[in-house]
């Protein structure tokens, strides 16, 4: 991203953060009963992610090394 020129660059990398943050509270509860409530807010997160910030970082990159 940095090599690109990615505009939003520290913004999508401080949600790389915070979903690495997320997994990483997800394995320290993996044998909690707050498993369920975890492993819901870690996926969501990650598809909202997904949905947003990795297709806007897709669209740029498309247009950015256009044949």
């Amino acid at each position: 991203m940095e090599a690109a020129g990615y505009p939003d660059i520290v913004q999508h990398t401080a949600e790389h953060a915070l979903i690495e943050m997320a997994l990483g509270r997800t394995m320290k509860f993996v044998h909690s009963e707050d498993v369920g409530a975890t492993l819901d807010f870690t996926l969501a997160l990650l598809l909202s992610h997904q949905s947003d910030a990795d297709r806007s970082l897709e669209a740029f990159l498309k247009r950015r090394f256009k044949p």
